[in-house]
């Protein structure tokens, strides 16, 4: 190996390069999806190891497993790839997808006592019930 130079691409960005249909791995975004898988299977193991996982709760991790697949899909490639250097009209539909697709979902698969727990630490949960109504989440975002 005469100076050869590992590249490695944390993330999708824009380049110069014309584009072609090789896939990339973009390290970043999968170490991005560990930080919202890991945390989330260790609490929610730990409760179904204490006090069992009701209905709602194996709801909440179905929701939640959409939404990182949409945060997951939506940020490696091709998506990520043509959204970032490429094509406008796809760096759109992105960020409908975070917005509109995967945000919901993340927030619909966070049960009330996992919410609770860590809004009361600073007493946020009455904010937290206030911004998660539809017509003011719609407000908020658009704002």
């Amino acid at each position: 190996m005469s100076g050869t130079i590992l590249a490695v691409t944390w993330w999708c960005q824009t380049t110069t390069a014309p584009w072609d249909w090789t896939p990339k791995v973009y390290l970043g975004v999968w170490v991005m999806v560990a930080l919202f898988v890991v945390p989330y299977a260790v609490v929610m193991v730990r409760r179904a190891r204490s006090h069992g996982l009701t209905s709602r709760d194996k709801r909440a991790i179905l929701w939640y497993s959409l939404g990182v697949f949409f945060v997951w899909s939506a940020s490696d490639w091709p998506l990520g790839t043509l959204g970032a250097g490429y094509l406008l009209s796809i760096h759109t539909v992105l960020y409908l997808i975070y917005t509109m697709v995967a945000g919901p979902l993340l927030v619909l698969g966070l049960p009330d006592w996992m919410t609770r727990g860590l809004l009361d630490r600073v007493r946020g949960w009455s904010i937290y019930r206030l911004v998660v109504k539809p017509w003011v989440a719609v407000i908020v975002l658009n704002g």
